[in-house]
């Protein structure tokens, strides 16, 4: 794929939108693909839902390469599209996905975290406490869900030096299940890359020693692909939609045109579909 980082590491304002774009956008086509071929019987495991996360994944992916080269990114869940976003290729993507039961390998929420960025790994890691000391002063994130915060604090598994990326169901709930600390921070607008990756730079530069950083993303509601009979609920979902958000600010800040964006998409799912007839599907 192609760089992010337009110029020099370090700064928000370099980040190339267009190279973002194609990164949430081939997330995206990656999970319908995926979708396709577990109907077909190709795929032993459907893919987890990650609609809407994309601004999350490709900013956190982002941002931890940014601060370090050897930085690692771990999750709380199991997640095709956040290991494509932290550098796995399509092929190894569907091949996890073809080689699972049906009910899906994912891994115990109390036997640690899945590693998503190393280089290579996206492997369920037994023994936290044993990988972070590996990781040494290596930059990490990790990303959990809303529902395993107060698991996670509890337990103290999280290491002193890491971000932690704690992923909300909407700008419009409250906070009262959040621990206080938690709690008081304002979450950040999930529909756009720019303003995660931004809030995530941020929170690596401001961070105390010895002590976790924490950023809370909004993610954007996802209403499905069918339209309901909520047709106002329908349209404001639709546009905060990471795609529909990117996609506007590659148009506005003339990196591309809607038939460059087009050309964009139709060499996405070329590639989606070369590595889904690697698998034997033709479709």
């Amino acid at each position: 794929m192609e760089d992010v980082v337009a110029t020099s590491p370090g700064r928000t304002r370099e980040l190339d939108l267009l190279a973002l774009y194609r990164r949430m956008l081939a997330l995206r086509r990656f999970e319908e693909k995926a979708g396709l071929l577990f109907a077909l019987g190709i795929l032993g495991s459907p893919c987890p839902r990650g609609v809407g996360r994309e601004a999350a994944y490709v900013g956190a992916a982002i941002a931890a390469a940014r601060h370090s080269p050897a930085a690692l990114v771990y999750a709380t869940f199991r997640s095709p599209s956040l290991a494509l976003a932290c550098g796995v290729d399509l092929l190894t993507a569907f091949e996890r996905l073809q080689a699972e039961s049906p009910h899906g390998n994912t891994p115990d929420h109390t036997a640690g975290l899945v590693l998503y960025r190393d280089g290579h790994s996206a492997e369920p890691l037994q023994a936290i406490e044993g990988a972070m000391g590996l990781a040494g002063e290596a930059t990490i994130i990790v990303i959990v869900e809303r529902a395993d915060v107060a698991r996670l604090n509890s337990q103290s598994v999280l290491p002193a030096n890491a971000l932690i990326v704690v992923l909300e169901p909407s700008l419009g709930e409250g906070a009262g299940d959040l621990p206080h600390e938690i709690a008081l921070l304002r979450p950040v607008n999930g529909s756009d890359v720019i303003c995660v990756t931004s809030a995530l730079d941020a929170a690596f530069d401001e961070r105390l020693p010895m002590r976790a950083g924490i950023v809370r993303i909004a993610l954007p509601e996802f209403r499905g692909h069918q339209a309901t009979k909520d047709r106002k609920r329908d349209a404001e979902a639709r546009a905060s939609d990471p795609l529909t958000v990117g996609r506007l600010e590659v148009l506005e800040s003339g990196r591309a045109t809607p038939e460059g964006l087009a050309a964009l998409d139709a060499a996405i799912k070329s590639e989606l579909a070369a590595a889904a007839e690697a698998l034997g599907a033709t479709c």
